[in-house]
């Protein structure tokens, strides 16, 4: 995810103030996430970061017998650009 923003940023030619702007974050936050520190982001404001870049995600939840793990449905979340 941090990779991909870093590398929309370089593609467009974007400064870290520029890409905030088109993300709704200030400089401050673009370096940290750009560091990062994911951590201090939720997941919803990473998901709109990507969807502000046009980055449509989908979030699939399975089963992880490994971990002994069992989910009883299936639920697939999408959020759009």
């Amino acid at each position: 995810c941090i990779r991909l923003i870093a590398r929309i940023k370089e593609q467009r030619g974007w400064n870290q103030a520029q890409l905030g702007g088109a993300i709704g974050m200030r400089q401050s936050e673009v370096s940290q996430l750009l560091r990062g520190k994911v951590s201090r982001f939720s997941l919803d404001r990473l998901l709109h970061a990507l969807n502000s870049l046009g980055i449509a995600v989908h979030i699939t939840l399975v089963d992880d017998a490994a971990a002994g793990l069992q989910v009883d449905d299936q639920v697939d979340i999408q959020t759009s650009a």
